[in-house]
């Protein structure tokens, strides 16, 4: 992200991410039968991986356990704690400073209420916050490198709130043709939204689904993302700018 000009607003950039990012294969403990199902990502998906591999979007599931967190996929604990989390982030920043990652927070199997759930996060992991962007508002690139910008999905959790952006996440619908549409046309609308630098508008797009019939989450993926690949080096919101003036599309975060 280092030849992203300092100016340019983060809605302004196309950003890879994960869905569910420490749901690994064999991450559950569970039996495979059960594990495919739970997993998200790889086996060899760690969270280092993903940010080496150029992911800046995560998607974090926190349940609020002996006043802290440890990551889950619904019930299913994933043999990982936030802490572990933010150590990996934090590394790889200090290694690469010109970068910034994307992590929306969101409570997942807790008992909590979320008052309980934002007063951990503000007291056990305070000592995180130096590292995070808090704000509200949507950043230019300048003010975040070497930052974690927090999404928020808990209530009153700080962060740019998690229902003041823009989100397709139609997870029940599991036909690879009106999924790779869902997805097409929302990338669309984040180019055309955000063409010309004004008021930026933060957009996420989800590429995952729910039970599939008659297939795992990594079957339907296998599926769907060599369209969704083809799609993206054809131009997937070009159409949407005007290349005369130098017009990039923005398509917002694409998290498969």
């Amino acid at each position: 992200m280092s030849c992203i000009d300092d100016s340019k607003s983060l809605a302004h950039i196309s950003i890879p991410g994960t869905h569910d990012s420490c749901a690994r294969k064999g991450a559950s403990g569970q039996a495979s039968g059960i594990d495919e199902y739970v997993a998200a990502q790889n086996y060899d998906c760690t969270i280092k991986k993903q940010l080496e591999d150029g992911i800046r979007y995560l998607d974090i599931r926190c349940c609020a356990i002996d006043g802290v967190f440890t990551i889950h996929h619904a019930e299913f604990y994933l043999n990982i704690n936030f802490g572990d989390v933010l150590n990996e982030c934090i590394d790889f920043l200090e290694e690469f400073s010109s970068e910034t990652i994307i992590m929306r927070i969101k409570q997942e199997n807790s008992s909590v209420s979320d008052k309980e759930f934002v007063n951990i996060f503000n007291t056990h992991y305070a000592d995180y916050h130096k590292y995070m962007y808090l704000n509200s508002s949507i950043p230019e690139i300048s003010s975040v490198r070497g930052k974690i910008v927090i999404l928020s999905n808990v209530l009153t959790l700080p962060g740019i709130p998690y229902s003041s952006i823009n989100v397709q996440d139609d997870y029940s619908d599991t036909s690879l043709s009106s999924k790779r549409g869902k997805i097409d046309s929302f990338a669309n609308e984040s180019a055309k939204k955000n063409r010309n630098g004004s008021n930026p508008s933060l957009y996420l797009n989800h590429c995952s689904a729910t039970n599939p019939p008659w297939v795992s989450p990594e079957s339907f993926a296998r599926a769907l993302l060599p369209n969704l690949t083809r799609d993206f080096k054809e131009g997937l919101g070009a159409e949407q700018v005007d290349n005369s003036q130098n017009e990039a599309p923005h398509i917002g975060i694409i998290a498969m």
